[in-house]
């Protein structure tokens, strides 16, 4: 792997060795990291959306707090992993 970082040739990882290798690290260590990212993000975005129709677009203050309370939970696992 430090060989594969290191060259300036891009042709090496089109070779079937390479190609398997970072697939089979992919799948191993970082697939499902980030598949629980890309759901922490998705689901982040739909509870701000919905805070910001509540509060600011329709003006209500039925679902604020509940809500706030949301993002926060959604916030937890990106700053967990950034921090790391």
């Amino acid at each position: 792997m430090e060989i594969c970082g290191d060259t300036e040739e891009l042709e090496i990882f089109d070779t079937d060795l390479i190609s398997d290798l970072l697939e089979f690290k992919w799948n191993t260590y970082a697939g499902n990291i980030h598949m629980i990212g890309l759901t922490s993000h998705i689901l982040y975005i739909i509870v701000f959306s919905m805070y910001v129709n509540e509060c600011y677009v329709y003006q209500w203050a039925t679902l604020k707090g509940p809500l706030e309370k949301l993002i926060i939970c959604c916030l937890i696992y990106p700053f967990c992993y950034d921090m790391t």
